[in-house]
């Protein structure tokens, strides 16, 4: 092999083959340098293995180093193991330790950067000081400078900002979202799908400050569902779309492998994030399934998380139809008490004749002084009784037809007829009718109702 130079003094067990190769090693043991200038600038490095032009060219003192490939691992001076493959692979680094670098250029601009781990051209091309990155794939995480502790894998992929954390992107040309958050597959992918379902830690030893959820009907009723088609991914606007389409058509970078994708044409179900955003403002309310990208600020629902408002509705519903069936209960009982065979209409009506109030005109709007009373309606002619508003929840009386006028019972503006007849007219003479307020203006008429 080539002669090391004569400073060598205790140099051992090392191999060089090419001109300059190990041409400044003083006391540096067990290289082997293979290539014109590998390994030229090493003095007491020991263990390195450079195999390429100028591979290692200027490291010193480093050690346990690969470096297979032109240029590779070229600016390393005292960065130890490390490992390049390919051309100019991890070119740039100088005192990152522990890097992989596998294809031509990756990791290139790496100065400091540890832990470090690139398979395929430009992976992680501009990572400087950036540690504990994966990136695998064409150009995967090239965005990514001072980041660290990301995973990039596909051709193109790219994490959301040069500093990103902790992000997982993982598919063609897929893009990161946000620190912490992990993104799967490109504008493209229509569907995600598994054997089983995913399911998400709700451990109580992993919570904190646990309260009821007061998230429920109020919120559910102001969603509003939606069919939809899908845009192409070539027609987002700007702000969101890919770069793979930034210069379609055109011939930005790249577009010699860009596609415009054939249009969607399934029919959705779902909800407007930004209508969703919008509720959950007008209700003061926070709720978890709603999210915006750091990146691009494309909004998000989880449709799972709408489980938890769901089950607090449904209990909210439950409660209200239970308390409705609790009122017409009683309501009922009250009625097979009234109209007991053993007492007759007259005889109930003497038996509560001090709180009677007898109306013999053709008209009569009840009033609140009426709650718990008996109100008589006597007259030959049609007779119409009104119910206003604000008469108070719980509002109850009875209502008899004491002449020949049928009465009509009408209800003012404001007010609602629950009633499961329909009907709000006396059947006929001695007629009995109770009216029962079950609260938000809401009357049940019951007994005698004719057509």
């Amino acid at each position: 092999g080539n002669n090391p130079s004569s400073s060598t003094s205790t140099a051992q067990y090392n191999v060089a083959v090419g001109i300059d190769a190990l041409g400044a090693v003083t006391t540096g043991d067990r290289n082997t340098a293979s290539g014109y200038a590998a390994l030229n600038l090493n003095t007491t490095g020991n263990k390195n293995t450079a195999s390429g032009s100028t591979a290692l060219y200027s490291n010193t003192t480093g050690r346990y180093n690969t470096a297979s490939g032109a240029d590779a691992l070229y600016k390393n001076t005292t960065g130890e193991y490390n490992t390049a493959s390919g051309s100019a692979a991890l070119f740039s680094n100088t005192e990152g330790d522990y890097n992989t670098a596998i294809g031509t250029t990756a990791l290139y601009k790496n100065t400091t950067g540890r832990y470090n781990t690139a398979s395929g051209a430009y992976a992680l091309y501009k990572n400087t000081t950036g540690e504990y990155n994966t990136a695998i794939g064409y150009g995967a995480g090239e965005i990514i400078t001072t980041g660290s502790n990301n995973t990039i894998i596909g051709n193109q992929a790219n994490a959301s900002v040069s500093s990103a954390v902790n992000q997982i992107v993982i598919g063609y040309g897929a893009s990161g979202t946000g620190n912490n958050s992990v993104s799967l597959g490109n504008t493209d992918i229509t569907s995600i799908k598994g054997q089983v379902n995913f399911s998400t830690y709700s451990d109580e030893r992993i919570k904190r400050d646990i309260q009821d959820s007061k998230l429920g009907l109020a919120f559910i009723n102001k969603l509003r569902p939606v069919t939809y088609k899908l845009k192409n991914p070539a027609d987002y606007p700007d702000e969101i779309l890919e770069d793979r389409f930034s210069s379609f058509p055109g011939s930005g970078p790249n577009l010699q492998r860009a596609v415009r994708p054939e249009d969607n044409e399934t029919v959705y179900n779902g909800l407007i994030a930004q209508e969703v955003k919008e509720t959950i403002d007008e209700l003061d309310v926070d709720w978890s399934g709603w999210s915006e990208n750091d990146s691009d600020g494309k909004q998000s629902v989880q449709y799972g998380a709408l489980t938890v408002p769901l089950i607090k509705a449904i209990q909210e519903q439950q409660k209200m139809i239970d308390d409705q069936k609790e009122m017409i209960q009683r309501q009922g009982e009250m009625i097979t008490n009234l109209t007991n065979e053993e007492i007759s209409i007259e005889e109930s009506v003497k038996e509560i004749n001090d709180n009677l109030n007898d109306q013999t005109g053709t008209i009569y709007v009840l009033s609140s002084s009426d709650n718990g009373k008996v109100v008589t309606l006597n007259n030959e002619s049609p007779i119409i009784v009104t119910i206003p508003i604000e008469l108070g929840d719980g509002f109850n009386c009875k209502m008899v037809q004491k002449g020949l006028g049928q009465v009509t019972i009408q209800a003012a503006s404001g007010v609602n007829f629950v009633n499961r007849s329909g009907k709000t007219t006396t059947e006929g003479k001695y007629a009995t009718i109770s009216v029962i307020n079950i609260g938000s203006e809401q009357y049940i008429l019951s007994g005698d109702t004719g057509s």
